[in-house]
């Protein structure tokens, strides 16, 4: 990554990848989540038909992957040591699309997302439980 004085302001096309990749990790437990808190409120039939639940989740996935399209900046990036590393490379658009998905399979954090999301998948399948509502 670049130090902060060296960090270009505007969009770069690679963050679009970025913010993909990031969006898809967190989208299973985010739909997961919004389904259960709207069931929680009384509204539990939004998860009731296909249709319901591919917007919903598509929402969530849309809200996930926008911030990535403001683009980079020194506090979204540098200034944030809350955020774990792998946001922060995923977001730098200095990085290159095949360094952020090589960083995302190699990022301890991010893959025990994606072995949690499919082992989830997995089970829910075999099962014969639903994966979302």
């Amino acid at each position: 990554m670049l130090l902060v004085d060296k960090l270009p302001q505007g969009f770069a096309p690679t963050q679009l990848v970025g913010g993909a990749i990031q969006a898809t990790m967190y989208v299973l437990p985010t739909a997961k989540g919004t389904f259960s808190l709207a069931r929680a409120m009384g509204f539990g039939g939004l998860g009731h038909s296909l249709g319901s639940v591919l917007i919903v989740t598509g929402i969530c996935w849309l809200i996930l992957f926008l911030p990535s399209l403001t683009g980079a900046s020194p506090n979204s990036i540098q200034w944030q040591p809350q955020w774990p590393k792998i946001s922060r490379t995923l977001a730098d658009p200095t990085v290159s699309v095949g360094d952020k998905f090589k960083a995302t399979f190699t990022n301890w954090l991010s893959l025990l997302i994606i072995v949690s999301s499919l082992i989830w998948i997995a089970s829910s399948v075999f099962s014969g439980v639903p994966l979302l509502p």
